[in-house]
């Protein structure tokens, strides 16, 4: 009998409803949970060189936001259900957070939170985005690991590849050259240097439209992404469009658990700026400063040909046209 919790990796890619993507699975339909926030990060840290120093320097911080965090009556509403579990493991929390970390750190955190949620979840879920940009050798390196304390999945949300890409670069846009975001504290710019080198890039592109079509070389290979995760674990491409215009099957199939609802997203349908201004999505419809013309996504899907024929080549599909 196989009695190893499952961890689900939501591998990306940002922009593209991860959020609803990961209240559906929590709060909706209450398959997984991710514990303390959506975002662990640990991994992040762990793979790069100086992953360490960060991790020390930035814990204390990280520790009192998220103990700060769980007293919110809307971050609880976030978590769904069990939310209590942030008031009962608050020792546990400060012990995650001072310890040296290592892929051990990672496993205890997904451990413990299992034995708090699995009589009412069927997983337990790491939704940080940045997994994606994980190197291949990194994740060989904890496939063992990994493999030993539970059964991996992962999922990886994909949307379409020029809205995608202008929502993220307008974030960047709006939020890296303020000093003060709108967002939350993970998006302030504390570095002067950084906050200097953006005044520079307003003067020069005076608008996110502008901005985004001079950093075209910054969009990322959604294929390199499925490739790197399926060749160490079992993987499912989700095309977002897809997923809220009603295709629920093929997730239920790979989860192994029915998804019958999902939480709402401001992505679906495209509304650009007139996006609903939902709560708990704040980082989605604050993303797109301005709205595309048709000759701006015709201006993008040319700039971006390689993702869409790349995706075609790989899975013989075109979901975005």
């Amino acid at each position: 009998m196989n009695d190893k919790p499952t961890l689900i990796l939501g591998s990306g890619t940002g922009w593209s409803a991860t959020t609803p993507l990961w209240y559906s699975l929590q709060v909706t339909n209450q398959f997984g949970h991710c514990g303390l926030e959506k975002e662990d990060r640990l991994l992040k840290q762990l793979s790069e060189i100086d992953g360490y120093a960060y991790w020390k320097t930035h814990r204390q911080y990280k520790l009192d936001e998220l103990l700060s965090y769980r007293k919110e009556p809307r971050r609880n509403r976030s978590w769904g259900k069990h939310s209590k579990y942030l008031q009962e493991t608050e020792e546990q929390i400060r012990d995650y957070f001072r310890s040296d970390p290592n892929i051990d750190t990672y496993v205890k955190y997904y451990k413990i939170l299992w034995e708090n949620v699995k009589h009412d979840y069927k997983a337990v879920m790491d939704f940080s985005n940045d997994l994606a940009s994980l190197p291949l050798h990194f994740l060989v390196g904890i496939l063992p690991v990994l493999k030993q304390h539970f059964n991996v999945k992962v999922l990886i949300i994909y949307r379409d590849p020029v809205r995608r890409h202008y929502s993220e670069m307008s974030a960047h846009y709006r939020l890296k050259s303020q000093n003060k975001s709108e967002v939350g504290s993970d998006w302030k710019n504390r570095d002067i240097k950084d906050r200097f080198k953006w005044r520079m890039i307003k003067r020069k592109h005076p608008d996110s439209i502008s901005y985004w079509k001079s950093v075209f070389d910054s969009a990322y290979s959604y294929v390199d992404i499925y490739k790197k995760w399926s060749s160490l674990f079992p993987t499912l491409p989700i095309v977002m469009e897809e997923l809220w215009g009603g295709k629920t099957k093929e997730l239920s199939e790979f989860l192994d658990y029915p998804i019958n609802d999902l939480y709402d997203n401001c992505y679906y349908p495209e509304q650009g700026t007139k996006a609903p201004r939902h709560e708990l999505l704040k980082d989605q419809w604050i993303s797109d400063m301005q709205d595309l013309s048709e000759e701006d996504i015709s201006y993008g899907r040319e700039k971006l040909a390689w993702i869409y024929d790349e995706w075609y080549n790989e899975f013989h599909t075109r979901p975005w046209g």
